[in-house]
């Protein structure tokens, strides 16, 4: 029986089938949050695979398990006003884990609640990776506040990458 501590552990590095098998022996780890109201496919989503020299294979393959396992995509952490922690805003924000995104998109996720995310980040590919899959883009209404050098679709910052 696995704990979750060592459940944590097996997200944060990727291990699948360690968590495949995990889930199958202690079904009822699906139903875990933290106290930050995280389930494991946000925790997974948000582990920066370049601080930790991780690899998007894994991070994809570990949210093939939990999405399989029930967890919902577009479930969020924590909300604020119409605004949506989801596993992809974990994606964008912490992970900065662009094939994790990708795969996330193409199986559902909402790209709304990411945009700022990413132009926090500095991240042209991300933002066009959202607006191309949908993200509306608050910016056509409102100057940015947080990065001068977006100011929407055509900003300098998605020519330059």
């Amino acid at each position: 029986m696995v704990s979750t501590t060592q459940m944590l552990t097996l997200v944060q590095q990727f291990k699948w089938k360690n968590i495949r098998v995990a889930l199958g022996e202690t079904p009822a780890l699906v139903d875990f949050r933290d106290k930050k109201g995280r389930n494991w496919l946000h925790l997974c989503c948000s582990v920066n695979i370049k601080k930790r020299m991780g690899k998007a294979a894994g991070s994809i393959r570990t949210a093939e398990v939990l999405l399989d396992a029930g967890l919902d995509i577009n479930e969020p952490a924590a909300t604020e006003g119409t605004w949506k922690a989801t596993a992809l805003w974990y994606s964008i924000a912490f992970g900065e884990n662009l094939a994790l995104s990708e795969y996330l998109l193409k199986h559902g996720s909402d790209p709304n609640h990411c945009l700022w995310a990413a132009v926090n980040r500095d991240n042209a590919a991300s933002v066009r990776l959202l607006i191309q899959n949908g993200a509306a883009d608050p910016l056509r209404k409102k100057p940015p506040r947080c990065s001068p050098r977006f100011s929407g679709i055509n900003s300098p910052l998605l020519k330059n990458s």
